[in-house]
């Protein structure tokens, strides 16, 4: 025989209803998860007693998923929040990054398969990925400079050294595209480390272990000693 039964949450004194905008079953904490205008209830299986998470207090919780971790992500007027049970951190829309998330009402949260968190929010769709073989690197972090290069040619030399060739010259770098003290970028107009041309469209280190490039502007040779590279012209 189905039936209805009523719980009862908290009240607030400073709320006039209890709109429910979500639900979310807990079966690692055995509970399930309430998100209403202005509160976040935590109603547990065995005891039948609802209780306020006073993290969210005043927050509007829409929507609430939960991530690998078991750990609840709750979307709100004001960004995603991640509550571990005890402390609540949050993510927000950042225009200055592009990893950020795309916009601070959060009105959706899916979990998939592969436990990819999907986000809808007011102003498109950001997605958390659970995988960690592939990382994004801006080339800011490599030079620290705001300039772009779109890449043609990525060579690991017989050092280990990466040199990164494209549209905008040629960056030398360390394995683990690290800082920008351990970098030089060469391209035209660098009085210390100059390019005859900079599209570099190829990257090769001979059985001598010398390094060459191929640019629209000629062929050029590394040179260890001075770190400069050595111009050749091609003539027919």
């Amino acid at each position: 025989l189905r039936r209805f039964i009523t719980i009862h949450l908290p009240r607030n004194s400073r709320k006039n209803n209890l709109f429910v905008n979500s639900l979310l079953e807990d079966r690692i904490n055995h509970c399930i998860w309430i998100g209403t205008e202005g509160e976040l209830y935590r109603y547990d299986l065995k005891t039948k007693v609802a209780v306020c998470v006073n993290a969210f207090h005043g927050n509007s919780v829409k929507t609430m998923t939960l991530d690998r971790d078991n750990r609840l992500l709750a979307g709100t007027d004001d960004g995603l929040h991640i509550f571990d049970g005890k402390t609540d951190r949050y993510v927000r829309h950042d225009s200055r990054s592009v990893s950020s998330l795309a916009g601070d009402i959060v009105r959706g949260l899916f979990t998939d398969a592969a436990r990819h968190i999907w986000v809808g929010t007011d102003n498109g769709i950001s997605i958390a990925s659970n995988s960690t073989g592939e990382r994004s690197i801006p080339i800011s972090q490599i030079t620290g400079v705001g300039n772009g290069n779109q890449f043609y040619a990525i060579y690991r030399d017989a050092k280990a050294r990466l040199w990164l060739g494209g549209s905008n010259g040629l960056i030398q770098t360390d394995a683990q595209l690290g800082s920008a003290a351990s970098s030089i970028w060469y391209r035209v107009g660098n009085a210390a480390f100059p390019l005859r041309h900079n599209h570099v469209r190829c990257i090769y280190q001979d059985r001598e272990k010398k390094l060459w490039l191929a640019t629209d502007g000629g062929i050029m040779q590394y040179d260890e000693g001075s770190r400069q590279w050595k111009h050749f012209n091609l003539v027919d």
